[in-house]
């Protein structure tokens, strides 16, 4: 019974002796941090070089510094180059004549687009699809005849020349005829 009495006398010491009052903040890794932000602060002082003494040093050093024969090259000249560097497309373009005949085309195709719509109107069905196809039609000739002539002025003038944009637009809106009209046409 004896060493029940201890083990009870030294839980009563334990539960009696006051729980150790904390400092608040580690000391220790709170002065590790600061040598080491200290260490980092001198050796980044340590590797900065005043700039005159290496430049200095550089010329009186004997060695060897790759491609140093080879002298310093100028960026090209592109005042020379002829496409897409400023020289407008001109406006005659636009009365080239397959261009021309190109929006021949496309005006008799809005025109059967227009019949076609008449004869949706008036309830006329097969009419209606026979005009839309023959619309259709005119607008994919359109496109087809310009499309190598196109790809020839963004070649040479670019796509943002305003001649070009205009060109682009109007293939643009001869080609979303076209998808109106196929579906129609079905």
């Amino acid at each position: 019974m004896a060493t029940r009495s201890r083990r009870n006398d030294d839980d009563s010491d334990q539960q009696r002796r006051p729980a150790r009052a904390s400092s608040g903040l580690p000391i220790v890794p709170i002065l590790a941090i600061l040598l080491l932000i200290a260490a980092a602060v001198y050796i980044g002082k340590a590797a900065q070089k005043d700039p005159k003494k290496e430049s200095v040093a550089a010329e009186t050093s004997d060695e060897y510094v790759p491609f140093s024969s080879v002298p310093d090259e100028a960026p090209p000249d592109l005042s020379a180059r002829g496409d897409r560097t400023g020289i407008r497309a001109a406006d005659a373009l636009l009365q080239d004549a397959n261009w021309l005949s190109a929006k021949t085309e496309a005006d008799l195709g809005y025109e059967l687009a227009e019949l076609s719509k008449a004869a949706n109107k008036a309830g006329n069905t097969s009419e209606y699809q026979k005009q839309a196809g023959l619309a259709h039609d005119k607008f994919s000739e359109a496109v087809s005849m310009t499309a190598v002539w196109e790809a020839a002025l963004i070649e040479k003038h670019g796509d943002g020349d305003p001649v070009v944009k205009v060109i682009r637009k109007t293939r643009d809106r001869w080609f979303s005829q076209m998808r109106k009209l196929r579906a129609q046409a079905k």
